[in-house]
């Protein structure tokens, strides 16, 4: 049965330069395993530094004497995750899931007008994102939601105009989720969350691997 793997944070001051920092660590850490560093995933919120940690990687090594290096891998979660699912049918595209919120909003004239229908979906993909990567449940009481909205807000009393969002918010989003659990899709929000929770129990998996965040 493979060890548990340890979890080490690093405190670093102001001032300090980040990369220099983390290739140090590197280097340091996995002297003995040099040039073979491509068991090391180096995740990241973007890849605007990728090419500046690669760079000052190659450069540090050389001085050490290394002519070589396997680099390692530097991706953002989100596509490091995605790396470790298979593609399937069940996965919606941006745009595929642009088209079926416009379809479930049709089921809602009431809410939206007609003419404003594809910004107001836009508008939802990215609410109904960050309700899912918040991990907020659908309580089927709108109420319950609407006093959640309002705390968030710092209120404790009814406001009718934040009232009535919450409510199209809620009714929309149920009807969202319903419409994807009825055709078995998941959008990129929904993917993501269960990748993370894939990647949580295939952890064993990942013994081999050492993960710098």
């Amino acid at each position: 049965m493979p060890a548990p793997q340890t979890t080490q944070n690093y405190i670093v001051a102001y001032g300090v330069n980040l990369i220099d920092f983390l290739v140090d660590t590197l280097l340091q850490q996995f002297k003995a395993e040099l040039p073979k560093l491509n068991n090391i995933i180096i995740l990241l919120p973007n890849l605007a530094s990728a090419s500046s940690i690669r760079r000052t990687l190659i450069n540090r090594s050389q001085e050490l004497g290394f002519s070589a290096l396997l680099l390692p891998q530097i991706s953002t979660l989100k596509s490091w995750l995605e790396s470790q699912t298979s593609t399937s049918d069940k996965y919606l595209s941006d745009f595929g899931r642009l088209l079926e919120i416009v379809d479930v909003l049709r089921d809602y004239p009431a809410f939206i007008d007609k003419q404003q229908i594809w910004p107001f979906a836009g508008s939802l993909a990215k609410l109904f994102d960050e309700l899912t990567l918040e991990l907020t449940e659908i309580n089927p009481d709108e109420q319950v939601f609407q006093k959640k909205i309002r705390a968030a807000f710092g209120r404790t009393k009814t406001l009718l105009p934040m009232d009535k969002e919450a409510y199209i918010i809620h009714t929309l989003w149920k009807a969202w989720n319903k419409q994807l659990s009825a055709d078995h899709k998941l959008d990129s929000a929904h993917r993501y969350v269960e990748n993370i929770n894939n990647s949580i129990k295939q952890s064993d998996c990942y013994q081999h691997l050492h993960f710098y965040l």
